[in-house]
């Protein structure tokens, strides 16, 4: 398949302006290879990643986390991004990105987390102001119940995650949660708004447990255990919809994170 008709049909699975609005998605790295034919889906690459990407003779990587998210000063191989870009170029594969258009998407990130986690009546917490099927963030019901403390082991339990949480009392009940995968603190007002009892997220401060435990509970898993189904809703969604390209999943794990 053509690189450029590649692009059409992913951009047509995920819409670019159903990104928010600063994200990096789309085609970040074109190889002058001007064919598709075998495309490794990663969460993010690294030096391993591309390694794997070489090894097993792809010319493409569609990836979550975008490779070039701020201004590119150099390209210098004492870098990860600049010795992955100048290796991938070497080796004429190019890298896409879908990132937060995956996470509105109705069978994205967001919403199959929330699956996972057993909610039920789901809706998005912000519509996508373009695509009225779309949205960032989940707003569903647990059908029983939980406390805070049963709510962050199921959380530890699922994702297989470390979790922390925070409330006013750890063993209030609470039933309406809003979800947000990844770094998903920012998206506290509109749960708040939405009457949630509970924000899952990750990335959390400090400082952000304090101000939302008298308003709402905080509970925080890992940044990549919350998103670590990525891979295989991106082969999914991809392969349902482009059968002239040869999908693989990444078998990498990419998590920097060790913990004791």
């Amino acid at each position: 398949m053509e690189l450029q008709h590649f692009l059409r049909k992913v951009e047509s699975i995920f819409p670019s302006n159903s990104a928010i609005e600063y994200d990096k998605v789309g085609l970040q790295l074109d190889s002058g290879k001007k064919e598709v034919t075998r495309c490794l889906i990663a969460y993010e690459i690294t030096d391993e990643v591309a390694a794997e990407a070489y090894s097993g003779g792809f010319d493409c990587i569609v990836a979550f986390h975008p490779l070039i998210f701020f201004p590119l000063q150099t390209i210098s191989s004492d870098r990860r991004v600049g010795r992955v870009i100048t290796n991938l170029i070497a080796a004429g594969i190019a890298v896409v990105v879908v990132h937060t258009n995956l996470d509105t998407h109705p069978r994205g990130t967001n919403m199959i987390l929330a699956q996972m986690l057993g909610l039920s009546e789901c809706i998005f917490m912000q519509s996508n102001p373009y695509h009225s099927d779309r949205g960032m963030g989940v707003i569903g019901k647990w059908r029983e119940p939980k406390s805070v403390k049963d709510a962050a082991a199921l959380v530890a339990h699922q994702l297989k995650s470390r979790v922390r949480y925070a409330a006013t009392d750890i063993n209030q009940m609470i039933s309406k949660v809003a979800v947000v995968a990844g770094s998903g603190y920012d998206f506290l007002d509109y749960a708040i708004k939405h009457g949630a009892e509970v924000l899952i997220t990750a990335d959390a401060k400090y400082h952000n447990f304090h101000a939302a435990k008298d308003t709402i509970a905080l509970i925080e898993a890992g940044h990549q255990e919350m998103e670590s189904h990525v891979p295989d809703i991106l082969y999914s969604l991809l392969s349902e919809e482009i059968k002239d390209v040869d999908f693989h999943r990444s078998i990498l794990n990419t998590n920097p994170i060790h913990y004791i």
